[in-house]
């Protein structure tokens, strides 16, 4: 299972500080008690939240159909740039992938794909579509793979754009 790598991006602006699902600042300088599987009590950083969405203006929910554009980029750039993928999702505010990268960084990779992503919305949303980084979760084992893969799945039951290879057997080796 090495070089497995299960990434999460955000649409710009959809997981702010202060947000009721919980969240944590850049280097956990502020964090809520909570997260999304068990969130913080009502109103913690209500504050916070108040003054951040005050000033984003510009954040990013993805049509069902700019969904299957962002997917179908992604999913294009991973393929040329010989990055094998086991399934990728593209949500309403967020993006996963389960890709074999190896040892390099995911972040990157990642992003050249967000960026072919965000050159084939340009003609349908203005400004910045992604958050700044992604969350990167190496894979640690065969069974920690099949439950990134199932969860990823399970966001079509949510209304994303899903793709996974045409053979279903994704053997976990290199690429």
């Amino acid at each position: 299972m090495r070089g497995w790598a299960h990434v999460i991006t955000s649409t710009r602006s959809s997981w702010l500080p202060g947000d009721s699902r919980g969240f944590r600042s850049h280097e956990h300088k502020i964090h809520s008690s909570g997260d999304y599987r068990s969130p913080p009590p009502d109103g913690e950083h209500e504050g916070l939240r108040r003054f951040v969405e005050s000033i984003c203006v510009n954040a990013v929910s993805l049509s069902t159909d700019q969904r299957r554009v962002a997917l179908d980029a992604i999913v294009e750039k991973l393929i040329s740039i010989n990055v094998r993928a086991a399934v990728v999702c593209c949500a309403e505010k967020h993006a996963h992938a389960l890709i074999h990268v190896g040892t390099d960084d995911a972040v990157v990779i990642f992003g050249r794909a967000k960026q072919l992503a965000s050159h084939r919305l340009r003609n349908k949303l203005e400004g910045k579509i992604w958050g700044r980084s992604s969350h990167v979760v190496r894979i640690r084992d065969e069974s920690h793979f099949e439950r990134a893969r199932n969860y990823i799945l399970e966001h079509e039951r949510e209304g994303a754009a899903i793709w996974k290879p045409s053979n279903e057997s994704i053997p976990p080796t290199h690429r």
